[in-house]
């Protein structure tokens, strides 16, 4: 049986039991609530097994919904910080999520407190790292970095002392926009900054690690988390991913046994990660096993699996079955949050990547659109891996440098280099 009879069989059987538990608890369907990402936890992934229980906790009564964080800074006395408004909310031991920032937002904006809500120093306050935090991982899910560095420059100008939170907030921007330098800068200030042993923080430093290829300095961070009274199965996968992404399949395979034999396997979160480091260098016959036992496990694939597994199969040259994967991805519906999630951004534009070497300007196009959605073509790398594919194909588009200014890009050296080879596709 061929890797797509593999998947068409598995979606038959998903939908068969899906319409099967439909038909029997239709009536016994009850709302719960969506809690978006923490703001200084380290999610790129979809599925959080985190964030499940909290939903679990909400519908049972235990945890305050998010009303109440927009109470308390509502409640906060107008020549006062809303920092305290933060400490007291997480000293009761509960996460912020970004839509407990919005949503306060929103609700200060009706109010008429529009410098509150976008400042938060209305009437001669002297703003708290807190608020700049907050604007900062904004312009960040913005993939915005001029809009990052006015933020913290404001910071600055306003005396406000950064923070691990701020620190890991501007290294993590800096990373994700491939911007290498100036992410080692601030995670030096982070090691400098950090306070005790803050989990969030220690997974922010694995990601970091990943990223800028740092195995002896991941190694020790990962030792660190270990000596944690208790360790996170998001800190596993996170380790997963960054080990995987430094190339240190071992490790990674390593991890997943140890978190396997810790933890029940219920979250395809946990199965992504490693069918991402196996896509990610190709090794499509290890990723398909692990997508079978997610079955075993009674774990449904999402799109960010297929996703994978689309990429796995171009990087194993099966471009017919990279097609068919993509496409039976496509056909699931993913939310917003899945779509602006990092590893959804990453893995798509290595997809395209492989696209443009083909010289496939349908497909590139196709899913550069998707990358739009989310604000990544603001980086002049994305652009590029675009123009590629044009120079591959030999298409002509007279418009391209515009298209790519209006959309927030600045052309660099290879931007015009590349241009300079489109023209000559010119008819």
């Amino acid at each position: 049986m061929n890797f797509i009879s593999i998947l068409r069989q598995q979606r038959i059987t998903s939908a068969i039991h899906q319409t099967v538990v439909i038909s029997l608890s239709k009536r016994s369907i009850h709302s719960c609530h969506n809690f978006s990402s923490k703001i200084s936890d380290a999610n790129f992934t979809s599925e959080n097994a985190e964030s499940k229980k909290e939903e679990r906790l909400v519908d049972q009564g235990m945890v305050e919904t998010r009303n109440s964080l927009c109470q308390r800074i509502e409640s906060v006395p107008v020549r006062e910080s809303i920092g305290q408004a933060f400490e007291s909310w997480m000293g009761d031991g509960l996460p912020i999520h970004k839509g407990d920032i919005f949503h306060t937002i929103n609700r200060l904006r009706k109010l008429k407190f529009n410098k509150r809500a976008l400042e938060m120093k209305a009437d001669k306050v002297t703003p708290h790292v807190s608020t700049f935090n907050i604007l900062l991982k904004i312009k960040a899910n913005q993939h915005n970095i001029e809009g990052i560095l006015k933020v913290f420059g404001d910071m600055r100008r306003a005396q406000g002392e950064p923070n691990e939170v701020s620190y890991c907030i501007l290294a993590t921007a800096h990373a994700v926009a491939r911007l290498y330098t100036v992410c080692e800068t601030h995670v030096e200030a982070i090691e400098k900054s950090a306070t005790g042993k803050n989990w969030s923080t220690l997974d922010i430093l694995v990601i970091l690690y990943g990223y800028l290829g740092r195995r002896n300095d991941l190694e020790r961070t990962w030792g660190i988390i270990l000596e944690l009274s208790h360790v996170r199965s998001k800190s596993y996968v996170l380790a997963i991913e960054a080990f995987g992404k430094i190339g240190d399949l071992c490790r990674a395979e390593e991890l997943w046994s140890v978190m396997k034999s810790r933890y029940s396997l219920k979250s395809n979160e946990q199965f992504n990660s490693l069918i991402g480091v196996y896509c990610r260098h190709g090794l499509i016959t290890k990723a398909t096993a692990l997508y079978k036992e997610m079955e075993k496990h009674g774990c449904k694939p999402n799109a960010i699996t297929f996703r994978h597994l689309a990429l796995g199969c171009l990087k194993a040259g099966l471009i017919k079955e990279a097609i068919k994967t993509l496409q039976l991805g496509m056909d699931m519906e993913a939310s917003i949050k899945v779509k602006r999630s990092t590893p959804w951004l990453e893995t798509t534009l290595s997809i395209i990547e492989i696209f443009a070497d083909n010289g496939n300007v349908e497909n590139a196009e196709k899913l550069f659109e998707e990358l739009k959605k989310a604000n990544y073509t603001r980086y002049t790398f994305v652009y590029n891996t675009l123009i590629k594919a044009y120079v591959k194909g030999k298409v002509y588009d007279p418009n391209f440098l515009k298209r790519m200014i209006l959309g927030g890009a600045r052309p660099d050296s290879e931007t015009y280099s590349l241009l300079k080879v489109v023209d000559q596709f010119r008819t």
